[in-house]
């Protein structure tokens, strides 16, 4: 194997390290629902969704600024309905976060 390919192994092994334990210090470590967000509740709240967001995307972007960036992500999650803000949300920190009553989406989509 050579130098360059294993220094990139080695930094992106890195990078998943870090953004792990980013997203552990910020959204609550191993406890489940310190690591949720439930549509039904007060945390399903488009700002508070938002909110979260940022605070993550401040986080990671130190991980991977090109991925990370907020004005990107804030347009992308703002540029439709709650479920997009909600299936935006997912692609971006799915990862770390994990999102209950999904349902919610559905019965908004029927409306």
């Amino acid at each position: 194997m050579n130098i360059f390919l294993e220094t990139n192994i080695l930094k992106k092994d890195t990078y998943k390290m870090k953004a792990k334990l980013v997203s552990e210090s910020l959204v609550g470590g191993d406890s489940p629902s310190e690591r949720s967000i439930d549509l039904r509740g007060p945390s399903g709240n488009a700002f508070a969704i938002l909110g979260v967001a940022k605070q993550l995307t401040n986080q990671l972007a130190e991980v991977d600024p090109d991925k990370y960036n907020w004005e990107k992500i804030q347009a992308e999650m703002t540029s439709g309905e709650y479920n997009n803000l909600v299936r935006t949300f997912d692609s971006y920190f799915g990862d770390y976060v994990t999102i209950y009553n999904a349902d919610v989406l559905d019965d908004y989509e029927e409306n």
